[in-house]
């Protein structure tokens, strides 16, 4: 059944904060093809200023993706009710379907001169079947809902918390290290779109934010608590876990600049650790990072065609305030094109299974309270 207590304002920062990384990254990751950056004999500092600004914002998809789980083990804690995977696939799997449809048009015109209905075709395949674009994230999302309902119904009551923390952990950095530190596809059977897809989407690959999730949502009050308690070590963690990820990028151990790193991960844990321990400290919300929560799946799932469109249009002669215009500009259509596109389309029915559903905002917020800080609105599950 659900739980009744109240939603955690914090995820409002999460989500809020998360989402706004993806669009920077994505937006810089535009800006580094629009102006050819990688040209190393025309540019010195501008591509690893960009590369090391990325490699800070690599914990926004991974949080996305704790805070699907948080969400459920915090509104779930006393059972999951009937229909549970049904309603979750209606808005999670048909907006897969419908990104791939979309966006395999955006692929065509990027990667071939000529398009043909052959080609598109191609695309679509190579998006739908082996999620080779951004709606992976969907399809990892829907496992997260298979593993609560195997862990909220079979694993807490047979093994400790502990051990199945320390288990799924490991599990996640030595499969991720396989992919980071080998060359997969130089093997007889390797395959590009295979690895990649074995990279990305199995949810071995994601379940110690999973398991962290889970544990964190179900015992929220007493992990904030032991949290603030220990809050230096876990920011000095942090800043470890950055410089290690800087170290081992640009050293070239770790040559690509992408979430499915194992380093990321130690450092994923403690942005989501530090931005929960402050952001229970305030007593209101930003009504603005309340706006991209309720926004943020949309945002998500629309950003890349808005990107497409402004470097479309944006010119291509390279100059610094250019290459900042273009940043800006493109971060901020991306955000405000998305969130009016989406909310158009959650006027009507359909709407919903293209851009997702608009979340709950914060009708009213109350003052800080104690360890929680929950606001007045009953917990409704936004994923």
């Amino acid at each position: 059944m659900k739980d009744e207590s109240k939603v955690i304002k914090e995820m409002f920062v999460l989500r809020s904060i998360a989402c706004l990384g993806i669009v920077t990254f994505n937006a810089l990751d535009a800006a580094f093809t629009h102006f050819k950056l990688s040209d190393a004999a025309r540019f010195t500092w501008t591509p690893a200023i960009i590369e090391t600004i990325q490699m800070l914002l690599l914990f926004s998809t991974p949080m996305f993706i704790f805070i699907s789980e948080f969400i459920l083990a915090r509104a779930y804690r006393s059972g999951t009710p009937s229909g549970f995977l049904r309603k979750r696939a209606k808005y999670i799997l048909v907006p897969y379907v419908t990104m791939a449809i979309l966006f395999s048009f955006v692929d065509l015109m990027v990667e071939h001169d000529n398009p043909s209905l052959k080609l598109y075709l191609y695309e679509l395949a190579k998006n739908f079947f082996l999620a080779d674009f951004f709606g992976y994230f969907l399809l990892v999302v829907f496992q997260f809902y298979l593993l609560h309902l195997a862990f909220d119904k079979w694993m807490v009551r047979r093994f400790s918390m502990k051990s199945v923390l320390i288990c799924t952990i490991g599990l996640n950095v030595l499969y991720l290290a396989v992919f980071n530190l080998f060359d997969l596809e130089s093997l007889p059977i390797g395959n590009y779109y295979i690895v990649s897809f074995m990279n990305k989407v199995p949810a071995f690959a994601w379940v110690a934010y999973f398991s962290l999730a889970f544990y964190c949502g179900r015992y929220y009050e007493t992990f904030a608590a032991q949290l603030g308690k220990r809050i230096k070590w876990v920011f000095a963690l942090l800043v470890l876990a950055a410089a290690a990820m800087e170290v081992l990028y640009h050293t070239g151990v770790i040559e690509r600049l992408y979430s499915k790193r194992f380093d990321v991960l130690l450092y994923t844990t403690g942005m989501i650790f530090i931005l929960l321990h402050f952001s229970s400290k305030w007593s209101r919300i930003p009504t603005v990072l309340v706006k991209v929560s309720q926004y943020s799946f949309g945002i998500f799932l629309l950003t890349r065609f808005f990107l497409f469109g402004v470097s479309q249009l944006f010119p291509d002669q390279y100059s610094l305030p250019r290459l900042l215009l273009f940043i800006v500009l493109a971060c901020a259509v991306s955000i405000l094109g998305s969130m009016g596109i989406t909310h158009v389309l959650n006027k009507f029915r359909f709407g919903p299974f293209i851009a997702g559903r608009i979340g709950i905002g914060i009708p009213q917020q109350q003052t800080k309270q104690k360890v929680g800080n929950e606001t007045g609105v009953k917990l409704k599950e936004y994923s």
